[in-house]
């Protein structure tokens, strides 16, 4: 509950219940005991009054009701639902009791004065890269590693049939698995293969993994969840296994079936998948408003080498989607890169989220979609199916695949300078990338040489556009994404041959003050180098002095006797010489 800070001018209070329906009260005020007693009586007349006139006392459950909080007949708890259309008697309040508001609680309550209620459907869990259960046959699973697909009768679970096939057979070979224990998700990487499927009336839910790394002729091992919990989603990485279940638990094994420590998850899961040592989750965050579904995401490291080594990449946050859209899709590109799909938008977490690619650009009719698979972006394509009059693709005959160019969803893409902003954009987004994988032994040469010579290109034409169109602010704007010192000279000789003094006269002290900068950034990484070895220099030299020490001292030579004269003369000769 909360008030209005301006109670002098707004007298309100909003109300909020558990499950985020919202109330207000208006023109609420302060007054006498006396007075409030008869206020009450009168409110408690206009009340019985709008109980029913056979009633003699007040009706707790009807007061409730007409105030928006009827009792949910299944829980038994009271549920805010907004206020009745009709109005209530309240007018003997006008000289300063509380008056409930006549404002809708939201702008779609409309004239019926009910706030709006969440009309989204919470999605079920899915697998990344496959097709409804409810399908005789179906994709299991198609990512970048192969295709897991299921061939069932209907009626008779039973009969079905799991085919698996690599794109690159050097992984394993194809596999033909008989379906007796009804398995009905799949998850596929280089290493394993995983199935899994509710649990029955006589049996829990079970996991099969088949190890294709395993070198001790034990490929396969399994698992079954304990009695009520089944296993909605799962994905697989580098030597390890994910399972969520219907706890709301993410159990972790290796790929020969070690069990890690498990994880609690922030809520119900949505989606799972994995790459390398990464490990994304999606799950529903809250109740969406205005048909949106609200689906949350983290991002954990798993360390292979300890049971317990956990790290949050990405702690949990809100996972943006477009308005009235689904997650249709969700993974990694080649590169390692977090990406998600919606109903119409590709887009990719480098950093912050961004869209690549919308979908709905790209199709003809309005119930073709496209079925995602992978991407890559260094190749700046997404792999994807047309599926023409709907949404998953069929498995007899396999159709093809096809490659969609990224394409940034900017203002007035048929424009010049819409595209040159395009390329811009995509060739430095390449050269951070670039420099990423470098760090992690990609030979990336080749695309970074491509990317670096595309974004100068990209600044020397868009300066140029600009020159042309007479919008010197804007060339200044685009010399200051420029990196290098030859680029300002470049734009320089341009401004002069085109007569435009005063930009040229800006452009050289930007080059001016960008070599100042570069120049003082050298000294500042250079001083540490220096003071390490003006320090090792004094060291040595103190070691120098004290050896000289040793050595500048004459020997003395005590002889037995009393001889001294002869230690004195030995050491007069030496001083001589």
């Amino acid at each position: 509950m909360a008030w209005n800070p301006s109670m002098t001018t707004q007298k309100e209070i909003a109300f909020c219940d558990c499950k985020g329906y919202l109330g207000l009260l208006e023109n609420v005020t302060a007054q006498a005991e006396g007075k409030a007693n008869k206020q009450s009586a009168k409110v408690a007349i206009s009340l019985t009054a709008i109980a029913g006139d056979d009633d003699a006392e007040i009706s707790i459950s009807q007061i409730k009701k007409d105030t928006g909080f009827p009792t949910n007949a299944v829980d038994g708890q009271d549920v805010f639902t907004g206020f009745q259309s009709y109005s209530m008697d309240f007018d003997v309040l006008d000289d300063g009791a509380s008056k409930i508001s006549s404002r809708p609680s939201s702008p779609l309550a409309g004239h019926s004065r009910r706030p709006y209620q969440s009309s989204s459907k919470k999605r079920d869990p899915f697998q990344p890269g496959s097709s409804p259960v409810h399908l005789n046959h179906r994709y299991m699973v198609w990512n970048n590693v192969g295709i897991v697909k299921c061939f069932g009768e209907e009626g008779d679970q039973s009969a079905s049939s799991i085919e698996v096939e690599f794109h690159d057979s050097s992984i394993h070979h194809g596999l033909h698995i008989p379906n007796t224990l009804g398995h009905t998700m799949a998850s596929l990487s280089s290493q394993s293969l995983l199935l899994a499927g509710p649990a029955q009336e006589d049996s829990p839910s079970r996991i099969v993994c088949v190890n294709f790394a395993a070198w001790d002729g034990h490929k396969e091992w399994a698992t079954t969840l304990p009695l009520g919990e089944d296993a909605l989603a799962f994905s697989a990485g580098d030597a390890w296994v994910a399972v969520a279940t219907s706890r709301n638990l993410l159990r972790l094994f290796s790929n020969s079936g070690l069990q890690r420590a498990m994880i609690s998850l922030p809520g119900p899961i949505l989606c799972l998948a994995g790459h390398g040592s990464k490990l994304f989750m999606a799950y529903h965050s809250s109740v969406g408003m205005f048909s949106e579904q609200s689906i949350g995401y983290a991002l954990v490291g798993i360390d292979r080498k300890s049971p317990i080594g956990y790290e949050w990449l990405v702690n949990p946050q809100t996972l943006p989607l477009g308005p009235e859209c689904d997650l249709s899709w969700a993974g990694f590109s080649d590169e390692g890169t977090l990406a998600t799909m919606d109903s119409s938008e590709v887009q990719l977490r480098s950093g912050m989220w961004m869209p690549l690619l919308d979908t709905r650009q790209n199709v003809k009719g309005k119930s073709d979609h496209y079925f995602l698979i992978g991407l890559s972006e260094l190749e700046k394509c997404v792999r994807c199916v047309l599926c023409k009059g709907a949404r998953y693709p069929p498995t007899l005959p396999r159709p093809n695949m096809s490659l969609l160019d990224v394409r940034l969803p900017l203002c007035d893409g048929a424009n010049e300078k819409t595209q040159l902003e395009e390329a811009l954009i995509q060739s430095t987004l390449q050269i951070q990338l670039t420099g990423t994988l470098d760090q992690t032994g990609f030979d990336v040469d080749d695309p970074r040489n491509k990317a670096d010579r595309l974004s100068k290109e990209s600044l020397m034409k868009m300066f140029a556009l600009a020159c042309q169109a007479e919008r010197e602010v804007r060339t200044v704007e685009v010399a200051e994404w420029m990196p290098c010192e030859q680029l300002l000279q470049l734009a320089v000789k341009y401004a002069t041959r085109a007569r435009k003094r005063q930009l040229a006269n800006r452009l050289t002290e930007m080059a001016e003050q960008l070599v100042r900068d570069r120049e003082a950034e050298e000294t500042l990484l250079m001083e540490p180098t220096r003071t390490s070895y003006l320090s090792s220099n004094a060291s040595n030299n103190t070691l120098d002095d004290d050896r000289d020490m040793f050595i500048s001292t004459p020997p003395v030579f005590k002889i037995e006797g009393g001889n001294n004269m002869c230690a004195r003369k030995v050491c007069s000769r030496r001083d001589q010489k």
